[in-house]
C-alpha cells in the first residue's frame, strides 16, 4: 500500500471507528455530537480528494452504488447519522485501501 492511504488509515479510522461506537450518553450530548459531526465531514472531504487524487471510485461516482452518499440532516447531526455516515467512510476508506494495495508476491519465489 502507498504511504499517502496507509497515513489517511491510521488517522481517519479512531474517529470512524468511534463514531460507530457511539454510546447512547454520547448521543444526549450535543457538544460531543457535534464535535464527531464537524470531525467527520473534514474526514468525508478529505477521503473526497483521496479518491480523486488516486482515481477511486466514489459513491458518487459509482452508478450501481445501492445507497446514496449519507448527507446531514437538515435539523443537524443526530447518532443515526453519526453512525450511518462513520459506515460510509469506513467503506470509502477500505476501497482506497484495496484498491492502492501492492498484490502479493506470493507466485513470484525465486528459487535459486
Amino acid at each position: 500500500m502507498s504511504p499517502l492511504p496507509t497515513l489517511a488509515s491510521q488517522l481517519f479510522r479512531p474517529a470512524i471507528v468511534e463514531a460507530k461506537l457511539m454510546t447512547a450518553k454520547h448521543a444526549r450530548d450535543t457538544v460531543y455530537v457535534a464535535t464527531l459531526a464537524e470531525e467527520l465531514s473534514v474526514i468525508d472531504r478529505k477521503i473526497c480528494a483521496l479518491e480523486e487524487a488516486l482515481q477511486v471510485d466514489s459513491p458518487r461516482d459509482l452508478e450501481a452504488a445501492s445507497s446514496r452518499p449519507c448527507r446531514m440532516p437538515e435539523a443537524g447531526p443526530d447518532a443515526n447519522w453519526i453512525r450511518q455516515k462513520s459506515g460510509e467512510l469506513d467503506q470509502r476508506l477500505r476501497r482506497i485501501e484495496q484498491n492502492t494495495s501492492v498484490p502479493s508476491a506470493r507466485g513470484n519465489n525465486l528459487q535459486t
